[in-house]
């Protein structure tokens, strides 16, 4: 297919990144020089695509690489000839991500889960496969015996920096052999179907595993069910495939394939089928074998899990792996779902579940099949390219169900609910996120006068206003995640300018975009003057918190720019003017707290350098007192920095919602976030930690912590530190802040209340009282001491609580703005009030009885007011 005749298909804008159009991936495309195509002797030095290979003999059939050949073009043409490989890919991707992951140890969940390992997939075409494996953090090598497949995967991959990298090679696995090369792992799909020798093909497969490397390889099933799916419907009648794609005597059977591996040493770890339904018109992958084949094998392990359309033995170890779980894997063995079809190509699903701290039995089809639907969301954006919404995904590589992860264990379906005031019945769809909309209920009416059931939710203790992907906390497991990490791994290996991209952007940065990352946030670090003078003008024992909202309030003064009131609502539209808030606000944060503190102490605000982290930096504004050669304590710096990760999100706690809130209205980015610190300065949200102070302060010594223990229970005394809205397990953040603290006391000297703290938390935590009301330690237990050590005054804890916190704020601002459910926030009201009266002159107004009216108090005025009254003349 000519690539001018491709240019005019705008379906193909689809597939590239957002940024790009398909003229350039095309217009390059065009002006390649042609390739010639195969001649009929693959080790023709004349053919180009076989040169390289030429001293190796190759296992490969040359009218099935003429074939490939002539049609090269059209490999990410979504409507081509090669559609059923897209259709195909989340599924197939599922497989390999589950199985891959299992093997060598990884966290599926993870937004990279094979970053580390070297990976290569032969006979990858245009690139199809590669790509979302290097999305998954893969070091890819694609290698092709077509020229023209490699020429089209390299145009394809550089169009994306995350897979500008893969390593495209026109060559064979036969001579990669020769050349010693080794890989983690070895992916070879719908390819060992179309060579000449398939024993010699997986030999050289198994030759290219590295030492505990494994190998995925898929074909189509030799039978009459294969022979009317894969050829008669695909080829004939759906004409998915150009007629003659496959031949039927070329396929191989789960028992010829298993032998083939044998001969090569190699045994089968799992086989699951590969089956279409016409119905929904969705792959999945089955027990059931009798069409296309995946399997993964290793060297000395054999396990193979199949259905009873084969022997026995694959039943037999298909229960061994449901019914046993290893500790190596990394998570609970697959289950299956069976889904009856009334027609189709198959009948049923096998998935590896993803890892869980529990381990749960599955009571219903409905919630296996959510577990199966959640495996296949974390998928969605390793086959992606940057740029592109979920709303553009849905429509083109994945089904809506593939787009968002929702929490394992969580069902889709029908919520039948009885009004027995009326008799009647209603049916409430239920997500497979396990939620139900609010509007729904509004149709449950005992009238027409009714206007339906509203839900009455103080607090939102059980309300979701949003679908974030941002954050991740299971309160009862303990756990908390960014972006799928867990906080303590980012706590023990990044920095908070890392933290803060992953946070924006959905993924952790390349060395190139952390370099540019850093250096707008510090371009931006500078306040304006106006600002400090502001910061000044206010009294010398003005609380920080009250500062950081004044400054943060009056930036928005100083760019307008950035006021959607001012330069039209679809100002934050562009993504430039969105990334410039960011970095403003990133950057100047740390300096107007500085500022803040430094006025506390009388002393004039500090530049800032752009010399240092930023930790080092905003340290640096605190202790410099303007020597410019002065630098921080790296290891304090480390511990700051440390402590803004842990504090840079929590998902949609007070001050975040307050954030959100505003900006549904269109107000600037500035005013949203000022909003957002005025909710933390409130004592029941940011405030937490001095209280825990005071509290160990009132202890005073170890010996009294009994007393306080009753006291507790008995409700006289209150214990702070303890407890949270979301976390009924230990707070993950409060385990690697204990940690910091020892580290802080090595530099600055112990401070002798964390001898209080320590004994606080073993006796709680031995205590049933506490245990069975799961109250354990937060984050503000133990960072109000380190705090302190440090030599920072109690009213300032808050603003070193809201510093980090601004990259959630923009976080969750940023994915407002592209959230198409984002409507202004206006939540109903329960009216409790008098239903109806008329208004009555002054005159005609009886007094109330005193006792009874809500009326205004006495306002008291203060001494200096009284002095002024006490003279004349006033």
């Amino acid at each position: 297919m000519a690539s001018s005749k491709l240019l005019c298909q705008p379906r193909w804008f689809r597939f590239l990144p957002r940024n790009l159009s398909n003229a350039r991936f095309f217009s390059e495309l065009a002006s390649q020089p042609p390739v010639p195509e195969p001649q009929n002797n693959i080790e023709s030095k004349s053919n180009s695509s076989f040169t390289k290979a030429s001293s190796t003999p190759s296992s490969l059939k040359e009218p099935e690489l003429a074939k490939f050949s002539a049609i090269a073009d059209t490999w990410w043409d979504f409507e081509g000839p090669f559609k059923p490989l897209h259709k195909m890919n989340p599924t197939r991707l599922a497989f390999i991500r589950s199985t891959l992951c299992r093997h060598f140890g990884k966290d599926p969940l993870s937004p990279r889960p094979f970053e580390g390992l070297r990976v290569i997939d032969v006979g990858c075409g245009g690139g199809i496969l590669s790509e979302p494996l290097a999305r998954m953090g893969a070091t890819v090598t694609g290698i092709d015996a077509v020229e023209k497949n490699i020429k089209i995967a390299r145009l394809h991959a550089n169009l994306d920096p995350t897979t500008s990298t893969i390593e495209y090679c026109c060559t064979t696995a036969e001579k990669l052999v020769d050349e010693q090369r080794k890989f983690d792992a070895v992916v070879s799909l719908e390819v060992i179907e179309h060579v000449a020798d398939p024993a010699e093909f997986c030999k050289s497969l198994s030759s290219l595993i590295d030492h505990g490397g494994a190998t995925v390889v898929s074909t189509i099933n030799r039978s009459m069910r294969a022979y009317a799916t894969a050829i008669v419907a695909a080829e004939y009648l759906l004409q998915w495939l150009p007629k003659g794609t496959h031949q039927w005597s070329s396929f191989l059977t789960p028992e010829e394939l298993t032998m083939i591996l044998k001969r090569a040493s190699v045994d089968v770890k799992e086989m699951a089928g590969f089956v279409f339904n016409p119905v929904s018109g969705r792959w999945s992958l089955s027990d059931d074998i009798s069409v296309p084949i995946h399997a993964t094998f290793l060297r000395q392990v054999a396990l193979m899990t199949s259905s009873d359309t084969c022997s026995n033995q694959f039943a037999s170890l298909r229960q061994r792996r449901i019914s046993t779980s290893s500790p190596s894997h990394c998570g609970p063995p697959a289950f299956t779902d069976e889904l009856a079809f009334s027609s189709g190509f198959g009948l049923g699903f096998t998935f590896t579940q993803f890892p869980e701290r529990k381990r749960k039995t599955m009571s219903s089809k409905d919630e296996l099949s959510s577990r199966v639907k959640a495996r296949l969301a974390v998928l969605s954006a390793h086959l992606a390219a940057p740029g592109w919404s979920s709303n553009e995904l849905s429509s083109t590589v994945l089904e809506p169900w593939f787009v968002s992860a929702q929490t394992v264990g969580s069902a889709g379906g029908t919520l039948t609910i009885v009004d027995e005031r009326t008799g009647k019945k209603y049916q409430v769809p239920v997500s497979s996120e396990g939620t139900v909309k609010a509007t729904d209920f509004k149709k449950i009416k005992t009238g027409k006068d009714d206007k339906g059931l509203k839900i009455y939710d103080p607090g939102y203790l059980n309300t979701a206003p949003v679908r974030s992907s941002i954050s991740y906390i299971d309160g009862d497991e303990g756990i908390l995640r960014y972006r799928g990490y867990p906080i303590e791994e980012l706590a023990e290996s990044s920095t908070f300018l890392e933290v803060a991209y992953l946070l924006m952007y959905g993924n952790l940065p390349s060395e190139s975009q952390l370099a540019d990352w850093e250096f707008a946030v510090a371009q931006h670090s500078a306040v304006p003057q106006g600002v400090l003078d502001i910061i000044q003008s206010m009294p010398h024992d003005a609380h920080p918190m009250g500062v950081l909202v004044s400054a943060m309030s009056a930036l928005s003064v100083f760019h307008p720019d950035a006021n959607p009131a001012l330069r039209g609502q679809d100002i934050y539209q562009s993504k430039q003017v969105r990334d410039k808030q960011i970095a403003r606000i990133l950057g100047k944060a740390p300096t107007i707290a500085a500022a803040a503190y430094l006025r506390m102490a009388g002393r004039p605000p500090v530049l800032p350098s752009n010399n240092l982290s930023y930790a080092e930096n905003f340290l640096y504004m605190l202790d410099s007192m303007g020597n410019r050669s002065y630098k921080p304590n790296p290891r304090l710096a480390r511990v700051v920095d440390i402590l803004f990760i842990l504090h840079a999100e929590h998902e949609m706690n007070c001050s975040t919602a307050a954030a959100r809130h505003l900006a549904s209205g269109g107000v600037d980015v500035y005013t949203a976030l000022a909003g957002a610190v005025g909710a933390l300065y409130g004592p029941l949200h940011g405030g937490a930690n001095e209280a825990v102070l005071k509290m160990l302060s009132e202890i005073g010594t170890v010996e009294n912590i009994p007393e306080f223990i009753e006291g507790v229970k008995n409700r006289k005394r209150k214990m702070s530190g303890f407890g949270h809205r979301v976390y009924k397990n230990y707070d993950p953040r409060a385990k690697v802040i204990r940690k910091l603290a020892e580290e802080v006391f090595s530099i600055v000297g112990r401070d002798p209340l964390i001898e209080v703290a320590i004994a606080l938390e073993k006796a709680a935590l031995s205590d049933e009282y506490f245990i069975k009301r799961k109250l354990y330690p937060n984050v503000d237990f133990y960072s109000g001491l380190i705090y302190r050590a440090m030599g920072f005054p109690p009213e300032y804890f808050t603003v070193l609580f809201a510093i980090p916190r601004m990259a959630g704020y923009l976080a969750h601002w940023r994915e407002s703005l592209d959230d198409p459910d984002t409507k202004i926030i206006r939540p109903q009201q329960v009216y409790t009030g008098v239903w109806l009266r008329h208004y009555m002159p002054l005159k005609e107004r009886m007094s109330s009885n005193e006792a009874e009216a809500d009326k205004l108090s006495q306002v008291s005025i203060s001494n200096a007011s009284r002095r002024r009254l006490a003279g004349s003349g006033v």
